[in-house]
């Protein structure tokens, strides 16, 4: 009988902790109080709270959830990392083009009592040391006159003017085609000339070389500038370096100008 007894008292304090503890489901679903009514609340001494139903699977959807949330935010901070890049580039690119719209120009200007008529002539000239490009560019000017009065003489001077690499087949054949019939275009880059006078220089011969911010952009490279008296844009002597002295490597400064005044039927 006490056994029974026993039994029973044990069977009603299981009970009533079960009650006053809540209840566990299989699924996982923890309920603060005891559930009434089928619905998601408790009320426990009178307060309703929210029950709160937590399953394994509500927790995977929820890892889910973090891990696609972290790749979204990674993503967001990528692109926001190349907005500021391509900004930035645009910032310093913008900051360069203005430096070198507001950098004056270096000039130099060379003058010739008379221009040099063989290659002895052109290596007594103090400019003959070559040890700036300004320099070279002023003597491939009068090596250009003198080709266009005697072709073997200026070619003797462009070939020393041209260092370790003399010209080159190609290069002779264009300097022939582009200084035949137009000998007035070399002499057009001297003070004075210009159309109306057949670009006849004054004397002494004035020539002014200029560089610029993108003259130095390649290393053991500089491309001088030179304004002719028949154009409006400046033409082009390219140099390059070996040991201290800058030797011709190209020239643009044959191209097309306005007429000479005697060679223009209008005039």
């Amino acid at each position: 009988m006490k056994k029974i007894i026993a039994f029973m008292l044990a069977m009603i304090m299981i009970l009533s902790f079960s009650v006053g503890s809540g209840n566990k489901s299989d699924a996982g679903d923890y309920v603060l109080g005891a559930v009434k009514e089928g619905k998601n609340e408790t009320d426990v001494n009178g307060y309703k709270a929210p029950v709160m139903n937590y399953t394994a699977e509500d927790g995977g959807r929820m890892e889910l959830a973090k891990v696609n949330t972290s790749r979204k935010e990674k993503s967001k901070k990528r692109k926001s990392k190349k907005r500021k890049s391509k900004t930035g580039k645009n910032k310093k690119k913008a900051v360069t083009n203005s430096d070198i719209n507001n950098s004056g120009n270096k000039s130099e200007t060379f003058t010739f009592q008379s221009l040099p008529e063989s290659l002895d002539e052109l290596k007594e000239l103090p400019e003959a040391t070559l040890d700036t490009p300004f320099k070279t560019a002023a003597l491939t000017l009068c090596a250009l006159c003198a080709y266009s009065k005697d072709e073997e003489v200026g070619k003797e001077m462009l070939n020393w003017l041209k260092g370790p690499q003399p010209l080159s087949n190609a290069e002779l054949q264009f300097l022939k085609e582009r200084i035949t019939g137009r000998t007035h275009v070399p002499f057009s880059y001297f003070a004075g000339a210009k159309p109306d006078n057949d670009y006849t220089p004054d004397e002494p011969f004035t020539l002014t070389i200029s560089d610029n911010p993108y003259s130095y952009q390649n290393q053991n490279y500089a491309v001088m500038h030179l304004k002719s008296g028949g154009a409006d844009s400046p033409r082009q002597i390219k140099l390059r370096k070996k040991g201290n002295q800058w030797f011709l490597w190209e020239q643009f400064v044959l191209v097309d100008i306005r007429a000479p005044k005697s060679d223009d039927p209008w005039q």
